[in-house]
């Protein structure tokens, strides 16, 4: 186990700079995902970690090491690619055990590990198969097991979900971060895929064209999102972003949309509220479940109309016409909602954030 740290990071493909000033701390022990869109520049990152790339400034350390100039074969890391990388004239045992055999490792000591680490990720009864004639999850758990063989200070994941089906892919989900658990080995972890992030990280980095735009745990991270890119970003549905203006509504700060106005008492940007004035355009962000619909009466809210109605099992998705745009609300017990139907939308004010016009937080919702 090992900490991974990252100073000042950049790395440029000719013209186009792919990483720009990255700084991180991965702690020992931490399952910490790099996330993003195609493109962001999360790959290139955790390639220079391995060794793979070379940075064009800054310093990669593992542990207490300077690892910057290593190559990979010094940095006791284990990587798994998006699609495995198992040879395919080899078995299972023979893919397991590659680590071991260019180690020179005796084969009685190599056998014995690799029945070992079988038996561990539950593939012992697959060692004598080739990967053409195994599952996508064995084929996972077999990359997965040539990783741990030689016991390295750090995982490094490259999307290695994303080539299962959706059933699979959760119980994938469940099982590396037990894995990982159980091991303690510190992970760095590549998706653009949300929910794996949500479920898996203790940490995460959300990246947008080479930059690392907001680190933290998940739930902080989707909660009080720190821009307007990783609002937009994250939730399924994302965050309902509205524009509207600020202004004093009770001697309250308040966020006029349309004519609804819309109470922001927990507002405490930095510097005060002072820093804004009334008739600043901002940019109103709410979560689609920190809403809800009202169907009688109240001249809270903002008023609309039922657009679509999406059942979705244990929830319901509503989208509302406004005079603002058009509002995603998820709806968890039973409403005889219908596309027409007037209503009105009232925000969980504790959830509401607030961005300016740069599409960063103010302060505190």
């Amino acid at each position: 186990m090992a900490r991974v740290h990252l100073e000042r990071v950049s790395k440029n493909f000719d013209k186009v700079q792919a990483v720009c000033d990255v700084t991180i701390t991965i702690s020992d022990g931490e399952f910490f995902t790099l996330l993003g869109p195609s493109g962001c520049g999360k790959t290139t990152t955790l390639r220079m970690v391995a060794g793979l790339e070379s940075p064009t400034s800054g310093q990669v350390f593992i542990g207490n090491r300077d690892v910057t100039k290593e190559p990979p074969k010094n940095r006791n890391v284990a990587m798994v690619f998006q699609n495995y990388a198992l040879y395919p004239h080899m078995t299972v045992a023979e893919n397991i055990g590659y680590p071991l055999r260019i180690r020179n490792k005796p084969r009685a000591q190599m056998d014995k590990r690799v029945a070992e680490v079988a038996e561990s990720l539950a593939i012992g009864d697959i060692l004598g198969r080739r990967p053409s004639e195994i599952s996508g999850g064995q084929q996972q758990r077999a990359a997965l097991a040539r990783a741990i063989i030689h016991e390295p200070d750090v995982f490094l994941f490259d999307e290695p979900l994303s080539n299962l089906d959706a059933k699979l892919r959760a119980d994938a989900r469940t099982f590396l971060k037990d894995l990982q658990a159980r091991m303690g080995i510190t992970t760095v972890y590549v998706t653009h895929d949300q929910s794996e992030a949500m479920a898996m990280s203790d940490r995460v980095a959300v990246m947008d064209q080479g930059r690392v735009v907001q680190v933290g745990p998940p739930l902080e991270v989707y909660r009080r999102p720190a821009s307007v890119f990783v609002a937009d970003f994250l939730g399924n549905p994302s965050m309902n972003l509205l524009h509207g203006t600020l202004t004093l509504h009770a001697g309250m700060p308040a966020v006029l949309l349309g004519a609804a106005a819309v109470p922001m008492p927990l507002i405490q940007p930095p510097g005060g509220i002072d820093r804004m004035a009334a008739g600043d355009a901002v940019t109103l962000g709410l979560r689609p479940e920190d809403i809800s619909i009202r169907i009688q009466g109240g001249e809270d809210g903002i008023p609309g109309e039922v657009h679509v109605v999406e059942p979705l099992g244990s929830e319901t998705l509503v989208s509302v016409k406004t005079s603002v745009g058009s509002v995603k609300v998820k709806v968890f017990h039973d409403m005889d909602l219908a596309p027409g139907d007037v209503v009105r939308l009232v925000a969980n004010p504790s959830r509401v954030r607030l961005f300016d016009q740069a599409g960063m937080a103010i302060g505190r919702a």
